[in-house]
């Protein structure tokens, strides 16, 4: 997946604050350093994610994404309509397990 035709595509080009994509893939939170918070333990989670951006030369002390690195993201996650999109469906279908 590359990033283009997409309604994020001026977004994520170039080198971006990873603020800046937290807020993008976790709208809900009302504060930017929750957004972080909560993206940088999504990514500690996705073990294939975090191995691939180790590989694009990611480090946890970084403020901004290199386009390689979004691109590891967009090709892990989809874009952040997507990612809702899933994280939603699977919050779903975990919740109709419980019943």
């Amino acid at each position: 997946m590359t990033i283009t035709n997409s309604a994020y595509e001026h977004k994520l080009k170039g080198c971006v604050r990873i603020t800046k994509i937290a807020a993008m893939y976790f709208r809900n939170c009302s504060r930017a350093n929750m957004a972080k918070k909560m993206f940088i333990t999504a990514i500690k989670e996705d073990k294939k994610l975090h191995a691939e951006l180790l590989e694009a030369g990611f480090s946890f002390d970084n403020d901004i994404f290199i386009p390689k690195q979004i691109t590891v993201i967009v090709n892990n996650w989809g874009y952040p309509d997507d990612f809702l999109i899933n994280s939603y469906r699977n919050k779903r279908t975990v919740d109709r397990k419980n019943f």
